[in-house]
């Protein structure tokens, strides 16, 4: 890799953890915990079963091993990482049904590769974001009524936050030019799902009901952090194929371009990105006003800053431990490969 290439998803851009071999075994195992759930689950439901099963085997957005962060959080609060595992497997049932609606939405579903119809996939996709991930809350037998309750109540207050925000970015209810309105559709659009995952971890572990929301709120602004490295993964591709500036997403980056730029000019970015949906020499022009050296300055500082508030949130959570250090390393992982201090292809 070239000093100044991005780093790829394979090669972390960050030293890992010791307990980095820990988190690629327990990937492995996620994996296949999630096919048996839904076999169990869906035994009496074979054509669902089926479907789920397409779409798990074809969502290969679901691989990054950030979506892992319930492991080494119970690490952190327990010493123990095994019964973080069907946590793992929920979020990686929720993440492939909300990552299917995001294909289907922007018109990138390719019913040949997955081997479902739209209409097939939107019925799988709704089941794995709300009914199997209720249904393996029911199996958790082991652990007590009160904790189960408060899962099942995570579970539909981040599907909740998630479905608003979700149709507010499609209604263009969000305020592109804002930098505050775009982090919080980002906080409800994919800081819910981690909000969720951190939040019944913290219940897993037995933690002060005090303590819940402040580890909410931390998954919540982990959730954010992950959307940024999202992000940044359109700009690093050829302009043609920058799926942000073709869906007239409202990004972060965006929304500083705008802060920072006169009513003018203001006025200029939204016609240039209205016309980037088709045209590819507008979004080659918005793809320049976006990294220019003023607004990746103000972006990156505010990524980083971000990262920061994480990092301070969680020593004031979660005592030193090598868990504790696989957390840090997530955060500092995705501030990495969510600025925009590398070169950006043209």
């Amino acid at each position: 890799m070239e000093p100044n290439e991005p780093p790829s998803p394979e090669q972390p851009a960050v030293r890992m953890p010791p307990a980095y071999p820990e988190l690629s075994a327990a990937q492995t195992r996620v994996v296949e915990q999630t096919i048996r759930c839904v076999d169990e689950i869906c035994r009496r439901h074979p054509q669902l079963g089926s479907a789920v099963i397409r779409l798990l085997r074809t969502d290969y957005k679901n691989s990054s091993i950030h979506r892992l962060l319930p492991v080494p959080i119970l690490g952190a609060l327990t010493g123990e990482t095994d019964p973080a595992l069907p946590l793992c497997v929920l979020s990686r049932l929720w993440w492939t049904g909300a990552d299917i609606f995001d294909d289907l939405n922007d018109g990138h579903f390719d019913p040949t590769r997955v081997g479902l119809s739209p209409g097939q996939a939107t019925i799988a996709a709704v089941a794995c974001m709300g009914l199997l991930p209720s249904a393996l809350v029911a199996q958790q037998v082991t652990q007590p009524t009160a904790v189960r309750n408060a899962w099942i109540e995570q579970i539909a207050d981040a599907n909740l936050d998630a479905a608003d925000s979700q149709l507010a970015d499609i209604s263009s209810a969000v305020d592109a030019g804002s930098v505050t309105d775009v982090l919080r559709n980002y906080a409800g659009r994919s800081g819910s799902a981690c909000a969720r995952d951190v939040a019944m971890t913290a219940e897993l572990a037995g933690v002060t009901a005090a303590e819940v929301p402040l580890w909410r709120e931390f998954g919540r602004r982990f959730g954010v952090l992950r959307q940024l490295a999202n992000d940044r993964k359109s700009l690093l591709r050829d302009v043609r194929d920058d799926e942000d500036l073709a869906n007239g997403t409202r990004t972060l980056l965006l929304a500083h371009a705008l802060e920072g730029s006169t009513a003018q000019g203001r006025d200029e970015i939204h016609r240039v990105s209205d016309r980037a949906r088709t045209d590819l020499a507008a979004r080659a022009v918005l793809r320049d006003v976006l990294t220019h050296p003023d607004t990746t300055e103000r972006y990156d500082a505010h990524v980083v800053e971000i990262g920061r508030q994480l990092k301070s949130t969680l020593v004031d959570l979660a005592a030193p431990s090598r868990h504790r250090a696989a957390v840090e390393w997530m955060i500092d992982e995705s501030v990495v490969t969510a600025v925009c201090s590398v070169r950006i292809p043209t």
